[in-house]
């Protein structure tokens, strides 16, 4: 008898251990479910504010043919979305640059009439600019050597096969301190001479919209991509935790089950 009563208890010990280590499990369920829900509105509304993002770029650069993407993995997408910089010469940047801003760097010129022949069999609607890395020759500058003008491409992060596509459009441009600098520049070292604020030194200056950077909401997106990247891999990664915290749960109530029989042979 008193072996059976010690058996008992020990029984009883491990069905209340058991039940502790349910309860766990089925808290920690709940609080990946809340995650869950969580992540998933978080997504949503990261995706919508991507297409708000996608939306803007597309009413500024017109019409870009869509099936320009498919063609191959020598299509590496606009000028915009292959190089960063700072904040601070987005303005200097985007005077610079233009338009060309939405030119498409490809490999070669002969993937370029590949994708504009495909682009009008399918009549696509707007114009599309290629620059052909094969075709851009870029000669080497010499930079004046000077604390008031920095050349702007050096303030560019990119990819180094991106390098003639972005020398060919910035290499010939100075960010400088102020706009007389830009102006003595221009005239004494032939290149284009911009100021932080946009003033350009030998060009006529225009008015420059900054409220509608189109480095800015290129960079929203970017930030948007990898944080809808980000929460769909937590989610994933969610998903396979309540599916392990599932099958524990299972495993606990059956061991539990189990437990109650010898308890009650006992």
């Amino acid at each position: 008898m008193e072996r059976q009563r010690c058996y008992i208890d020990e029984l009883n010990k491990q069905y209340y251990e058991l039940k502790k280590a349910k309860d766990q499990c089925q808290s920690t369920r709940n609080e990946l479910w809340r995650k869950e829900n969580t992540i998933q509105q978080t997504l949503s509304s990261l995706k919508e504010d991507l297409a708000k993002a996608d939306q803007s770029l597309r009413s500024m650069a017109g019409k870009r043919g869509g099936a320009a993407a498919d063609i191959a993995n020598s299509y590496y997408g606009p000028v915009i979305e292959n190089f960063d910089c700072e904040k601070s010469i987005y303005t200097a940047v985007e005077v610079t640059a233009g338009n060309r801003l939405f030119h498409h760097i490809v490999d070669s010129d002969k993937v370029g009439t590949q994708i504009l022949k495909e682009m009008n069999r399918q009549k696509l609607p707007g114009e599309v600019t290629f620059m052909p890395l094969n075709r851009l020759h870029v000669k080497e500058q010499n930079y004046p050597n000077t604390n008031d003008a920095i050349p702007m491409v050096t303030k560019l992060n990119y990819e180094l096969k991106y390098d003639k596509a972005l020398r060919y459009i910035f290499g010939k441009t100075l960010i400088c301190r102020n706009l007389e600098v830009a102006t003595h520049l221009a005239k004494t070292s032939g290149l284009d001479c911009v100021t932080l604020e946009g003033d350009q030194g030998s060009l006529t200056g225009g008015y420059f919209n900054t409220s509608r950077s189109r480095l800015e909401i290129q960079k929203t997106r970017s930030e948007l991509n990898a944080q809808i990247r980000e929460s769909e891999e937590e989610l994933a990664k969610l998903r396979e935790n309540l599916r392990e915290t599932e099958s524990k749960i299972n495993h606990i109530v059956s061991e539990m089950q189990k437990t109650e029989t010898k308890n009650s042979k006992a």
